[in-house]
């Protein structure tokens, strides 16, 4: 119950920007081992939420890239607040620059193709 309450009250102060009271262990008959367990199992979901926002960026830029949108994929990788220390988008857009790059010169190359120069 504290569990949801913290969550709870963490989505509307985000939202109205302001404190919301969230109550103490003393309030809600908790003991501090409990109060314990409640903090470890709030860093284990913040690190799961950190993976899943991971996830989910990972697959908003592979569906830009898949679209052929390159450059769009790679500016939303090196947005993210943590691309310089997450060696995973790092690598995504080091491998959609190179993709990029491959695409390009597959175009040139058919127009050069479809287009020999008059001489």
């Amino acid at each position: 119950m504290r569990k949801r309450t913290a969550i709870l009250a963490l989505a509307l102060s985000l939202i109205l920007g302001n404190s919301v009271y969230v109550p103490a262990a003393e309030d809600t008959g908790e003991t501090a081992a409990q109060e314990t367990a409640g903090t470890e199992e709030t860093q284990a979901e913040q690190t799961e939420e950190a993976a899943v926002s991971s996830d989910t960026v990972l697959l908003n830029a592979q569906i830009m890239y898949a679209q052929y949108n390159y450059d769009a994929a790679i500016q939303y990788l090196k947005s993210q607040p943590d691309f310089d220390v997450n060696k995973d988008l790092q690598g995504v857009r080091r491998r959609f620059r190179r993709g990029r790059i491959q695409s390009d010169d597959d175009h040139h190359r058919r127009i050069q193709q479809d287009h020999p120069d008059p001489l």
